[in-house]
């Protein structure tokens, strides 16, 4: 599986693991968050007029509008960087005429727009639908009406409202085409703002996820709502679950039975103590099971793994099942879907998880019989010169 770091957010290249042989052991997939730049930005000029006397000639560029109603912002996006923030004034509602949905949309006009509701102009109007506008703040004509500046007053029926000067900078930017993506969460929309590139990854993988995870806006996609087993992804949720329940310079025992577990990639010994900002290490970067299998005995491995399952559901993981905390039985399951929802919150949340699978080795300090130990990346892309994080199963 592959994750990728686009210039706005991760994006999820996730490649369903296989099995081979009698055993059906798990044929690793890496799992990588890499930065990538924009090849080209294919500008070209553009004329856009709306129906009225306005007109704006603007550089078409690789630019969105993200709306999000949970937030109260609205955002102008280039090649996928946040450049620019809005706070959202008010909303509108149904009963002004107003109605929001989630989705992916484009814009439909530019114009000034004259209410005869409320005798007065929004300016800078954005129609991106039918009952969904974006605007500045309405300019009243009949002063026997209450002004719609007043912020006591009803929403109005333009639904997004900005300041006027906000309103002004997206309406130069934007164009006809522009998408625009409605979102009703602060982490991701995915059921309604999906969209396909024709450019869809030439793979043989049988499962795969390619999302945008500042929009949430899913550009390939192909059976993510598969359960497969994830195998040491699942150390992802690992290290989300320690970092809620243990402090980090708790010292945590290592125990005859965690070392025993398969796998020596941690070099533990038993009988010495080592705190959480370390296990990570050999945990997230080595892989390791036994780090792994520390963790959760500190806490008790059954209620450990109970945690976890219980964590997928609380952040929204559906379609997710976890066994152990290592990830080494094949009946650790999750979605592609399901993946991107815990690398956007982990991203969130508790970003040191993928700073920690940046590094390319750690020399941990000495431990109570071990002067120091060195963990290097197991990650087929950890040596790139962008890779800015990630986990192989």
């Amino acid at each position: 599986m592959i994750a990728v770091l686009t210039a706005s957010g991760y994006t999820v290249f996730a490649h369903a693991p296989t099995f081979v042989g009698s055993q059906q052991e798990n044929t690793r997939h890496a799992t990588a968050l890499q930065h990538t730049q924009s090849q080209s930005d294919n500008t070209k000029e553009i004329d856009t007029r709306s129906s009225a006397d306005s007109s704006t000639t603007v550089q078409k560029t690789d630019t969105a509008v993200v709306v999000s109603l949970e937030n109260k912002q609205v955002q102008i996006l280039h090649n996928r960087r946040i450049t620019q923030t809005f706070p959202i004034q008010r909303i509108g509602n149904t009963e002004s005429g107003c109605v929001i949905s989630e989705g992916r949309f484009s814009i439909k006009e530019k114009n000034s727009h004259f209410s005869k509701d409320t005798t007065s102009y929004l300016p800078s109007y954005v129609r991106v639908r039918n009952q969904l506008y974006i605007h500045g703040r309405a300019i009243v004509q009949d002063t026997n009406v209450q002004d719609t500046n007043n912020k006591a007053s009803q929403p109005s029926k333009g639904c997004i409202q900005l300041s006027r000067a906000d309103a002004s900078t997206l309406f130069d930017t934007v164009t006809a085409e522009t998408p625009v993506i409605v979102r009703t969460d602060s982490v991701h929309s995915i059921n309604n703002t999906a969209s396909s590139v024709s450019d869809a990854p030439n793979t043989h993988a049988s499962s795969y996820l390619i999302a945008d995870m500042t929009t949430g806006d899913i550009l390939a996609r192909q059976n993510e709502t598969w359960q497969r087993p994830i195998a040491s992804l699942a150390k992802l949720m690992t290290a989300v679950v320690a970092k809620e329940t243990f402090d980090s310079s708790t010292r945590i025992p290592i125990t005859e039975s965690a070392v025993a577990t398969e796998g020596r990639r941690g070099r533990l010994s038993a009988g010495d103590t080592i705190s959480l900002q370390h296990i990570l290490y050999p945990l997230l970067l080595s892989s390791s099971n036994d780090a792994a299998a520390v963790l959760a005995e500190r806490l008790g491995t059954k209620h450990f793994v109970q945690r976890m399952n219980d964590t997928a559901e609380r952040i929204g993981m559906k379609d997710t099942h976890f066994t152990d905390p290592a990830g080494l039985k094949i009946s650790n399951t999750a979605t592609t879907i399901d993946l991107l929802t815990l690398t956007q919150y982990i991203q969130k949340h508790h970003p040191e998880i993928f700073t920690i699978t940046s590094n390319t080795h750690k020399t941990l300090p000495q431990r109570n019989s071990i002067a120091h130990d060195n963990y290097t990346n197991t990650h087929p892309l950890a040596e790139k010169a962008d890779f800015v994080g990630g986990k192989n199963g």
